[in-house]
């Protein structure tokens, strides 16, 4: 800087109007000044009119011939370029700590909540309850599967989720759906207004794509005080695209938040139980759909945009999910046959065994891969597997199939999952935790319904010269 260093340093008046205070490098720099000591590199980030604009300083302190202290000798250069470099590493570094944790607590969430579903599902199917208590079991089993939603919706903006098969889904019967379910929470005084053309589709997760409509539908409602007029249209975009908007004539968004919306855990909502996981989980599904979402202010109100692929229609579109439950397969009965449970988790383990039981299997347990070899014997016959994907010690997939390649009955094979990014090997399926008795009993009628697969002697004689 061509000004003379010391006065910039000495003078505090001019030292507070060029540089934001309460930083911690200001803290620092304020330091070595009480110190006249040298300035090594601070950044400092200026105030108005520059408010995103970084200076790094480096300098010593200078003395008169007398010794006497006169301030500073420094030199400064643009440092903001590569100071956005290093806050977008630290955001990426913090962001991938947030997934990696987010991640591992759904996980565990999801064995809990498994535990609690197949509990009350095998409560219901054993007992003859009385009206009392299918009301407080209904109630128990609603909030589990509303904490189901919840660490679904953590998963789905982790590395470790991805949806599930895209079908082809009806926007304007979806968002008819959706918009039922919020006028019946939020009452008549809310009226959707819904221009989409009936042949318009979206090749999408139908579950998720459910999910994130009723996220952006609610969110609309809520800024308008469950009274008035919401818009949602859908028209084609270019690039075989679809772009849903959805209105609101609220108050509108801060402009201060506006960038932060989407962020996971971020809520304007604290006294109304908003977790701050919707919208977040709007911008992972849109992503892992290749689609896009945005969120703007309309004055007055604001507008979602979320943009996915278009579907070309096919005869018998997807139906929708629904809020209806039931019982079991009433034709499902597996009385005899024998069932081999794999699960670390003693809880869930219990109930995979009451609800199998209840099933009609006889049940065998292993708590472990290692455990295999001293429960299973290839020779008796095993007509199903269900076995968590990843167990403590190690992954199930691999251990299961030579178990499976070594049994002559060639049993079905169902894993159970925390997680959602599982490819299970040919021939067996997956089960998303938490499922209720009636998914699972749709899933093992599924894998023993197919043709069994053919395995040669020599895969025989692998399991039993390598016993697990």
């Amino acid at each position: 800087m061509a000004a003379e260093p010391h006065e910039l340093i000495e003078n505090e008046t001019l030292l507070g109007e060029l540089f934001v205070k309460g930083t911690s490098a200001a803290y620092q720099l304020e330091n070595t000044l009480q110190i006249q000591q040298p300035i090594k590199d601070v950044v400092l980030q200026l105030k108005q009119p520059a408010p995103n604009r970084f200076w790094k300083l480096r300098g010593r302190p200078y003395f008169d011939e007398d010794e006497h202290f006169k301030g500073y000798r420094f030199v400064a250069h643009d440092f903001s370029e590569s100071h956005a470099l290093q806050v977008s590493a630290a955001e990426r570094e913090r962001h991938d700590a947030i997934v990696r944790m987010t991640a591992i607590i759904a996980h565990d969430f999801n064995n809990y909540l498994a535990t609690v579903v197949g509990s009350l599902d095998v409560l219901e199917f054993r007992e003859n309850l009385s009206a009392a208590g299918e009301k407080a079991l209904n109630n128990a089993r609603n909030g589990a599967m509303r904490a189901a939603k919840v660490t679904h919706d953590l998963l789905s903006f982790t590395k470790d989720h991805k949806l599930q098969n895209a079908k082809q889904v009806n926007c304007l019967k979806a968002v008819q759906e959706v918009s039922r379910e919020i006028i019946s929470a939020h009452g008549q005084g809310l009226i959707f207004q819904i221009d989409i053309d009936e042949g318009l589709h979206v090749l999408v997760d139908v579950v998720t794509f459910h999910r994130a409509l009723r996220n952006l539908m609610e969110n609309a409602a809520k800024a308008m005080l469950s009274s008035g007029y919401v818009d949602v249209t859908a028209t084609l975009a270019k690039d075989a695209r679809v772009e849903l908007r959805i209105r609101d004539y609220g108050a509108g968004i801060s402009e201060e938040i506006l960038d932060r919306i989407f962020e996971p855990f971020f809520t304007t909502r604290h006294g109304e139980g908003g977790a701050g996981l919707g919208l977040a989980m709007v911008r992972g599904f849109a992503h892992k759909s290749d689609g896009e979402v945005q969120l703007q202010n309309a004055g007055p109100g604001a507008e979602a945009i979320l943009t996915l692929p278009l579907a070309i229609p096919m005869a018998q579109p997807v139906q929708h999910p629904t809020n209806e439950t039931a019982s079991p397969r009433q034709n499902a009965n597996y009385s005899g046959r024998k069932a081999l449970v794999i699960e670390d988790n003693p809880e869930l383990l219990q109930t995979l065994n009451e609800m199998l039981t209840d099933l009609g299997f006889n049940v065998t347990n292993a708590e472990s891969i290692a455990e295999l070899q001293y429960r299973v014997d290839p020779e008796d016959p095993l007509d199903l597997i269900v076995s968590d994907a990843v167990l403590s010690d190690g992954h199930a997939f691999q251990p299961v199939e030579d178990l499976r390649r070594a049994c002559k009955t060639s049993p079905g094979v169902v894993y159970v999952s925390g997680f959602s990014k599982v490819k299970p090997p040919h021939g067996t399926d997956v089960l998303l935790k938490p499922f209720s008795l009636k998914d699972l009993s749709e899933r093992i009628h599924a894998v023993l319904s197919h043709q069994p697969p053919q395995f040669a002697a020599r895969d025989v004689q692998y399991y039993q010269a390598n016993k697990i």
